[in-house]
């Protein structure tokens, strides 16, 4: 195991906290400074950022360091959910563990919008359109991942794919331990009791301390997983760890209460299906720094 995640490891055991943010150590700032797939590179106060830019469409991606973190929910979530009327059935696979990200990633500012996927497959599939910022949605699982094919086709380099589900799920905590990644969700995203019924622009929400918008509610974000109701193993990262019909998907929508857009709530649908509230984040993997 590298030397980053024994620290990581180390410091999440000395001070007893869930989802550790340290500064990511020089190596893995050289690995990713210039990516070879990026038009623009820079850092803010969330960290560094990187462009992918297709047809003047620009999304950009936030570096997701790697470290360790508490996958899961406390009891008292689950109680608090059930209390205002969620399934326990749907609770399964929620079982608090902790998982090592191994390897950093370059994970999107923003849910892929209308804009981007019309540059890129020439023809919007959602049902709530009119506007080029608004989240892309009615995409079974099937068609983004060909819709990220396409676009690792445009930039071969960027291997762009999926997260996986503890990649999403770390990535939306960003160190936090509680449901949401802020003390209230009003704030943070559009879920059944705010939205009016209907997506809206994306960034309109409060981001996370990584600069991730929209990460509770607005649409749910397919996963690289098969879906199951087994925990993670510690290799978080990896994919392909689950068996099972479908497919993951996290983050909660415009549709659904607020209980079923915390940052440990999962569900599952199957590949092919289209709803309204589907829809995927760019995932990155870090890539060696290009060289002349």
């Amino acid at each position: 195991m590298r030397l980053p995640v024994l620290i990581l490891q180390f410091a999440a055991t000395l001070i007893g906290v869930i989802g550790v943010c340290l500064d990511q150590p020089e190596g893995h700032a050289n690995a990713t400074r210039n990516p070879p797939w990026a038009t623009s590179t820079g850092s803010d106060r969330y960290g560094r950022w990187a462009d992918v830019v297709v047809a003047c469409v620009t999304q950009r991606m936030h570096w997701i360091f790697p470290g360790t973190f508490t996958m899961g929910s406390a009891q008292e979530e689950w109680r608090l959910a059930i209390q205002h009327g969620m399934d326990a059935s749907w609770l399964a696979g929620e079982e608090q563990h902790l998982v090592v990200i191994e390897n950093g990633f370059w994970l999107g500012e923003t849910t892929c919008t209308q804009g981007l996927w019309v540059a890129i497959r020439g023809k919007d599939p959602s049902y709530f359109t009119g506007e080029a910022g608004r989240p892309v949605e009615c995409e079974s699982w099937y068609d983004a991942s060909a819709f990220l094919a396409d676009l690792s086709n445009l930039y071969p380099e960027s291997q762009c794919r999926l997260p996986t589900g503890a990649e999403w799920e770390y990535a939306c905590r960003a160190g936090t331990t509680g449901p949401y990644h802020g003390n209230e969700l009003e704030s943070l995203g559009w879920y059944k009791g705010n939205s009016g019924g209907t997506t809206h622009p994306v960034k309109q929400k409060n981001p996370n301390a990584w600069g991730l918008y929209d990460m509770h509610g607005h649409v749910w974000v397919w996963c690289a997983d098969h879906w199951g109701h087994h925990p993670y193993t510690t290799a978080g990262d990896r994919t392909g760890e689950f068996s099972g019909n479908g497919c993951a998907y996290r983050g909660g929508s415009w549709c659904y209460m607020g209980e079923g857009c915390r940052s440990g709530f999962r569900n599952g649908a199957w590949q092919g299906d289209r709803v309204n509230a589907f829809a995927c984040r760019l995932c990155i993997p870090a890539q060696p720094e290009s060289r002349p």
